[in-house]
């Protein structure tokens, strides 16, 4: 075998001795990232994780009855009371809100993760579709009569206010004093509305179908089929465009309403243990 011969030969040795670990070394990282990133995950405890994370939420059926659960570490908690049917779920940060069905009407519920509080929300009429805050604020329609048909409620952690009147008013969402919801007029046209809550007035975005269920994500304001407005809400408020008829006097219930209506609940036997106000309401913020 001559010179050359020899060197490829060598080469090709040289090669093989490096193929074999390097394919070892990459098949471990990609079966061995995944456990390393779970138990990374694993490792943080339960608030930690929610400072920056939201856990998933959902509803099925347990000993016949339709409940709410969330899922951390692979595991299901339930957290709605396992004699009420409860379902729409939703869920950000430290805190789960849903509607449970109690003399057959839905009431809205808030659930504080980390101290495993409920607090009932609503006690009267029936409510749906309720949406959370990071910091524990909730918004929802609510069934107010005939003439009024459902209207948006918001929950700052201290008072529950009707926010809306007039037109058909329903699919709210919230983030922090932020908040957008589908209003229809009388010719049935759909249009998105924006409320501030801070600085107290709404004011139309958008028009057509497709805003009948807007979407807050990261302060723009999103449809259905992923279409986003080009402002940050916030954008649209510093334009200062017109705003719709002020609520000059929104109904607004009470402190002392809300719990006046959990022990009439609590009497009844109907509803969940839920924590006082001042026991879950001190971690209550807009964000």
């Amino acid at each position: 075998m001559n010179y050359e011969s020899r060197k490829i030969s060598l080469s090709k040795e040289l090669i093989k001795l490096w193929i074999v670990p390097l394919g070892i070394s990459i098949g471990l990282f990609f079966v061995v990232r995944p456990i390393l990133a779970q138990q990374a995950e694993e490792q943080l405890t339960l608030s930690e994780y929610l400072q920056t994370s939201n856990v998933e939420v959902g509803s099925e059926n347990k000993d016949d009855i339709t409940q709410v659960f969330y899922e951390y570490n692979g595991e299901k908690f339930f957290v709605s009371n396992p004699n009420l049917n409860s379902y729409q779920a939703h869920s950000r940060g430290e805190y789960i809100t849903y509607v449970s069905e109690i003399g057959g009407a839905g009431q809205v519920f808030l659930y504080h993760i980390p101290t495993e509080q409920t607090l009932e929300i609503t006690g009267s009429s029936t409510n749906l579709d309720p949406k959370v805050s990071k910091g524990g604020w909730v918004v929802w329609e609510g069934w107010v009569s005939e003439e009024d048909g459902w209207q948006v409620f918001l929950f700052d952690g201290k008072s529950a206010t009707q926010l809306t009147n007039g037109n058909l008013s329903m699919n709210p969402d919230i983030e922090g004093e932020n908040i957008v919801y589908g209003r229809r007029d009388v010719t049935g046209e759909w249009r998105t509305v924006a409320y501030s809550n801070l600085e107290r007035k709404e004011i139309e975005v958008a028009f057509g179908e497709e805003t009948r269920e807007p979407r807050l994500n990261k302060g723009k304001i999103t449809y259905a089929g992923g279409k986003e407005e080009n402002l940050t809400f916030d954008e649209l408020f510093l334009l200062n465009l017109t705003p719709l008829a002020s609520n000059d006097a929104p109904s607004t219930v009470s402190e002392a309403d809300i719990l006046q209506e959990l022990s009439a609940g609590a009497v009844a036997g109907e509803a969940t243990e839920s924590a006082g106000l001042e026991e879950i309401m001190p971690t209550i913020s807009p964000e």
